[in-house]
């Protein structure tokens, strides 16, 4: 009798590590596919807000100033977790555009960082990184 209770809580606990496995497995999955979206949310925001970008520099010959895009340009999105999205005026007929991801860019993702927006820092805080980094998106535009 005590043999056939060892053997039932060898399989109870067997069986409670497997669902454990399967859980954290799940959880971990979750949680980079959530990052995964909230990154292609991101780089998706970045090249609508260069398309507003070129539709304004299309009607008023100028970038809008650094400190005055949220202001000039309506419904520029926010990133996923509420942050803003760097951007900066070089010149009149330059700017660099950036985020930063959660994760590594995928190769088939090309970030534009050209010699002048290669050092370029985006983000802010814990949440900052350079244009050049492989865990950034940048576009810039230099005419």
């Amino acid at each position: 009798m005590a043999r056939l209770n060892k053997v039932k809580i060898l399989e109870l606990v067997i069986t409670t590590v497997i669902v454990g496995l399967i859980v954290v497995t799940t959880m971990y999955w979750i949680s980079d596919y959530k990052k995964a979206k909230r990154d292609e949310q991101r780089i998706a925001d970045i090249e609508q807000i260069q398309k507003d970008l070129v539709s304004y520099f299309s009607e008023h010959r100028t970038y809008p100033e650094t400190s005055d895009l949220y202001n000039v340009i309506s419904n520029i999105p926010s990133d996923p977790v509420g942050a803003k999205y760097s951007y900066e005026k070089m010149d009149v007929d330059s700017y660099v555009l950036g985020v930063c991801l959660e994760d590594t860019r995928s190769a088939d993702i090309q970030s534009y960082s050209k010699a002048d927006a290669g050092n370029y820092t985006v983000g802010s805080g814990a949440s900052q990184c350079t244009c050049a980094s492989i865990n950034a998106y940048c576009v810039n535009q230099d005419l």
